[in-house]
């Protein structure tokens, strides 16, 4: 039976430091799973051991430490640099010119591609972009095919009303 429990208690662990090494990695599923394994562990142990109540004391302590040291070291190493953006879009020249180039499709008119819920498509009446533009309906739901007139565009985002 103690090898089921130490199984459990390493596997436990495990997902532990999985969880604080790659957060959101599956929504915190590993973090609870490994906190179940510790404390079904734990309290596999204090049923099946004598003064099991002071085993768990102390594994508790050391399972913290480890999980503290392991989580500053590659905190530290970098160990989440491949998984986070460092980078921001609000100062990217390109991003200014598509801004400006909506900007002019206020009083455009045009017709809905797709349903909008509210974001959907339209084909805008505007021959420098070439393209159907993702815009939002100011009014809800709108069917494919009504027409539509650009309202305004706020942060890249183009508002449209039925017509």
């Amino acid at each position: 039976m103690l090898f089921w429990i130490i199984g459990l208690l390493s596997i436990g662990v495990v997902l532990i430091v999985l969880e604080a090494l790659l957060p959101g990695f599956d929504f915190g599923i590993s973090g609870i799973l490994g906190l179940i394994a510790v404390i079904a562990s734990s309290v596999l142990i204090i049923m099946e051991v004598d003064n099991g109540v002071f085993i768990v004391a102390g594994k508790v302590v050391v399972i913290g430490l480890f999980i503290a040291i392991l989580t500053l070291y590659f905190r530290k190493r970098g160990a989440k640099r491949s998984l986070i953006l460092n980078e921001s879009l609000a100062n990217d020249p390109k991003v200014e010119v598509v801004t400006e180039k909506l900007k002019t499709l206020v009083g455009k008119s045009g017709v809905t591609k797709t349903a909008l819920r509210p974001h959907g498509l339209a084909d805008l009446d505007c021959p420098e972009l070439g393209i159907d533009i993702e815009v939002r309906s100011l009014e809800g739901y709108m069917v494919a095919g009504e027409n539509v007139v650009v309202d305004r565009v706020v942060g890249g985002v183009v508002y449209v009303k039925a017509v």
